[in-house]
């Protein structure tokens, strides 16, 4: 089923899946090991903006971006997990921006705030109204 055409190498027939540390794949990429990780090199970035990696091990997913070298790694993103429930999300050096692509705060919204709990709400629009209700 895998072919050559000059430098590519390819799978012959479509809806087949391919999998690494299993003979079974049930997805068209299935990665099987007790500590999985899948790596991106970027070719044409500049120095040391070239390597990403998205991990897992313990219940926790993890993406990285590491140096040339590939021998410093920094997390950026952290998900634990019991189950199928997501227990934390965490982005551990920086803040979030949720409609904008450069927060300043470690939460900033661009956009309307809407949060409700126990049927009570609190919404503050982007004009900077708020509003408080039951």
């Amino acid at each position: 089923p895998w072919n050559r055409s000059g430098t590519d190498v390819f799978l012959a027939f479509t809806g087949d899946n391919v999998g690494i540390g299993t003979a079974s794949p049930d997805q068209l990429l299935e990665l099987s090991s007790t500590q999985p990780q899948l790596n991106f090199e970027e070719t044409d970035a500049s120095a040391d903006n070239q390597n990403w990696r998205f991990a897992a091990s313990s219940e926790v997913f993890y993406g990285q971006i590491g140096n040339d070298a590939k021998d410093i790694w920094t997390q950026w993103l952290k998900v634990d997990r019991t189950g199928t429930t997501v227990d934390q999300v965490i982005f551990p050096n920086g803040n979030v921006g949720i409609g904008t692509a450069s927060p300043t705060h470690t939460l900033n919204i661009n956009g309307t705030l809407n949060t409700t709990a126990g049927g009570s709400s609190f919404i503050v629009d982007s004009n900077g109204n708020v509003e408080i209700g039951i």
